[in-house]
């Protein structure tokens, strides 16, 4: 988490910030705890700082363990129904970095796959680069 929240926080857009285990609500389906997730510092002084609207994440970050990864994948479908525009799921299993973007209904339209060892950039405006030898 460490080596996303150094590559990614500077580059936020001034009003984001990067928040651990914040509930992520689906509308009247379901709510999902990204491992790491950019929300709207606006949010973080309301009334619903621990459960906030999916479609006002930037970002979600999702990191598996070897016991709960089909977990993460299926979290996939949410993300795509909240409107998340960029998903990224850090593998450490199968050592790959799996970015989604372009949520259409309950899935993304766009999925790219880095083995670990090569950059990452997540589509941010302006884009993140990171090294993801370092998992």
């Amino acid at each position: 988490m460490g080596l996303l929240r150094d590559a990614v926080a500077p580059s936020l857009p001034a009003a984001y910030g990067l928040f651990e285990n914040v509930t992520l609500e689906e509308p009247e389906i379901d709510r999902y705890v990204p491992d790491l997730a950019a929300w709207p510092l606006k949010l973080m002084h309301s009334d619903t700082q621990w459960a906030l609207p999916g479609d006002q994440c930037l970002l979600a970050v999702e990191v598996t363990l070897s016991t709960q990864a089909r977990r993460e994948y299926a979290k996939t479908s949410g993300y795509a129904r909240a409107h998340v525009p960029v998903y990224l799921v850090v593998d450490n299993t199968e050592r790959r970095c799996l970015l989604y973007q372009e949520p259409d209904s309950d899935r993304y339209r766009a999925r790219r796959e880095v083995p670990f060892g090569r950059p990452v950039t997540l589509p941010l405006d302006p884009p993140v680069a990171f090294d993801a030898s370092e998992f």
